[in-house]
C-alpha cells in the first residue's frame, strides 16, 4: 500500500504543489494530498487500465472488434465506475465487490454478471502487474452469484409465426427476397446484407459466405467514442466462412429481385456490388434494414407483432434442420459454428427431437424385451 502511494505521489502532476518556501514549491496539506491521490487514481490509473485487455492498436488492426471494445467500456463504466466513483481502487475489498455483484444479480442476467466479472478480473490483474494492487476477486471468500432474473431466451418461430412473417413481406419487393433467403440458409442477417454478386451462382444455387456487415467504432486515445459506422468486416467467427446451397424457389426469388432492382433501386451489378440495395443506397445497413422491416410489419399487424427479431430465423432454421435429422457436424457447417455447445442451443429444447429420441429408445427396449 505505501509503495503504491509513494509511486503515485512521485507521478502526481505539478498541480499537487502550491505556495513557495525559500523559493521552492511546498506540498499541500496531507488531507488535500489524499484527495489528489484519489482523483489521480480515478482519472489516470483507471483510465489506463480500462478497457482491461483491449489495446487500441489491436482494435485498429481488427484483432479485436471495435464494437466489442465499446461494449467492454460501457459495461465497466455502468457496472463498476458509477458504483465506486470516488473510491481508491486498492481500497475496494472483496466484501464490497461481493455485495456489488449480489446487487447486480437482482436486476441483470447471468450473461451480464459473467461479462462484468471477466472484465473486472482482467482489470485487477493488470493493476496487480503494474502497481502491485491485490486482486480482491482472487479471494476464497468471493463467489459469483447466480442471477435472480431469468435469461431471455431466443425462441424459434412456430409455424403460425413463420407463416405470418412470410405473408407479411410477400408483397414487399425488397423485403421478400431477403427474408426468404435468410430462411433458406440460416445465415445471420449481417451476412445476408453483405452478400455480393460474386458470392452467388444462380445456375447452381451455390452461395459463399465470406464477410458480414459489422459496426466499426472509432476511439480517441482515452477510449472515448468518436464515431460509429457500418462497414464491411469479417464474419462473427473466422470459421463462419462457408459454402451453402439454396433451393430453386429461392433462386427464382433472387432472379426476380435482380430484374426489379435494376429498374427501381440503386443496386450495383458488378461482381463486387452488393446484391441487396434499396431506393436510396447501393446496400443496407443492419439498423436501416431492421427499421424498414419493422415499419412494414407494424403497418401489416400493428405494434407488438414480435416478428422482427431476425436472429430467431437462424434458430428456426437450425432447429428444423436438426428435427429433420441433420447431424451436429452438418449443423455446424450450415451455421458456421465451430463449437458443439453452440449447436445445442438450437436443438436442446426441440420437442420433436425429444420425442424422436423417446421413440428410438422405446423401439430398442421393445426389441430387448421381446428377445
Amino acid at each position: 500500500m505505501n509503495t503504491v502511494k509513494s509511486t503515485i505521489h512521485n507521478e502526481l502532476p505539478q498541480i499537487a504543489y502550491e505556495g513557495t518556501k525559500n523559493g521552492a514549491a511546498t506540498i499541500t496539506e496531507s488531507s488535500e494530498i489524499d484527495e489528489l491521490v484519489q482523483e489521480y487514481i480515478k482519472s489516470v490509473i483507471l483510465a489506463s487500465i480500462i478497457p482491461p485487455h483491449v489495446e487500441w492498436e489491436k482494435v485498429s488492426k481488427h484483432q479485436i472488434h471495435s464494437r466489442t471494445a465499446e461494449n467492454y467500456i460501457f459495461l465497466l463504466k455502468k457496472h463498476f465506475l458509477q458504483q465506486f466513483s470516488g473510491s481508491l481502487i486498492y481500497s475496494i475489498n472483496t466484501w464490497e465487490l461481493q455485495n456489488h455483484f449480489f446487487c447486480l444479480a437482482q436486476r441483470y442476467s447471468n450473461s451480464l454478471l459473467i461479462k462484468v466479472h471477466f472484465l473486472l478480473y482482467r482489470m485487477y490483474r493488470r493493476a496487480h502487474i503494474k502497481w502491485g494492487i491485490e486482486n480482491p476477486l482472487n479471494s476464497d471468500d468471493f463467489r459469483l452469484p447466480a442471477s435472480m432474473k431469468k435469461d431471455r431466451k431466443i425462441e424459434p418461430y412456430n409455424d403460425e409465426e413463420m407463416l405470418k412473417l412470410l405473408s407479411g413481406v410477400e408483397n414487399h419487393p425488397i423485403l421478400k427476397p431477403i427474408i426468404n433467403l435468410t430462411f433458406a440458409t440460416g445465415c445471420r442477417i449481417q451476412e445476408i446484407l453483405n452478400l455480393r454478386w460474386k458470392h452467388i451462382d444462380l445456375d447452381s444455387g451455390c452461395l459463399r459466405i465470406e464477410r458480414a456487415l459489422t459496426l466499426h467504432v472509432a476511439f480517441d486515445g482515452d477510449g472515448n467514442t468518436l464515431s460509429r459506422q457500418t462497414v464491411d468486416g469479417r464474419t462473427k467467427r473466422r470459421s463462419s466462412e462457408r459454402t451453402l446451397y439454396i433451393d430453386d424457389y429461392t433462386v427464382k426469388l433472387i432472379e426476380e429481385w435482380r430484374a426489379y432492382a435494376a429498374l427501381y433501386t440503386r443496386t450495383e451489378f458488378d461482381p463486387g456490388g452488393h446484391i441487396f440495395g434499396n431506393r436510396q443506397n447501393s446496400c443496407y445497413t443492419y439498423g436501416g434494414f431492421r427499421a424498414v422491416l419493422n415499419r412494414h410489419l407494424v403497418l401489416q399487424y400493428g405494434k407488438g407483432h414480435n416478428l422482427a427479431a431476425l436472429h430467431r430465423i437462424r434458430h428456426t432454421v437450425a432447429t428444423r434442420a436438426a428435427e429433420e435429422g441433420a447431424s451436429t457436424i452438418e449443423l455446424m457447417q450450415l451455421l458456421g459454428d465451430n463449437q458443439e455447445r453452440s449447436v445445442l442451443r438450437y436443438t436442446g429444447k426441440s420437442q420433436a427431437i425429444a420425442k424422436n429420441n423417446r421413440d428410438r429408445i422405446s423401439r430398442s427396449m421393445v426389441s430387448i424385451r421381446s428377445s
